[in-house]
């Protein structure tokens, strides 16, 4: 719980939150969603409930993480820091919006047949 509330908090240095936990902690939970994902017809609605809200909460937590990480950076003197800063932050908000456009949609197209 003390690496999560530290992630949380902002307290990791901006590559390991972006690299580390961001980037790695997505791939990691594609490996092992992935068995699950393609046998989800021999489970019930509740499994799969179960693994989406766990990667939603990955997600979450990771995106917070290294959005408040990329403060340091952005405060930074140095142009580089802030360059890295600002497009960690842009990159989260990208795929922030780009994940509730697609559940938007997703929802949309659900509801409209």
């Amino acid at each position: 719980m003390a690496v999560i509330r530290k992630l949380w908090n902002g307290e990791y240095s901006l590559p390991v939150a972006f690299w580390a936990f961001y980037v790695g902690g997505a791939l990691l939970s594609l490996i092992v969603v992935a068995p699950v994902l393609l046998a989800s017809y021999q489970f019930d609605v509740s499994v799969l409930s179960v693994v989406v809200v766990l990667r939603l909460a990955l997600l979450i937590v990771t995106s917070v993480g290294v959005w408040r990480s990329a403060q340091r950076n952005i405060a930074s003197p140095i142009w580089i820091s802030r360059i890295w800063g600002i497009a960690a932050r842009a990159w989260v908000a990208f795929w922030a919006v780009g994940f509730v456009w697609i559940n938007i949609v997703g929802a949309i197209d659900a509801f409209s047949n």
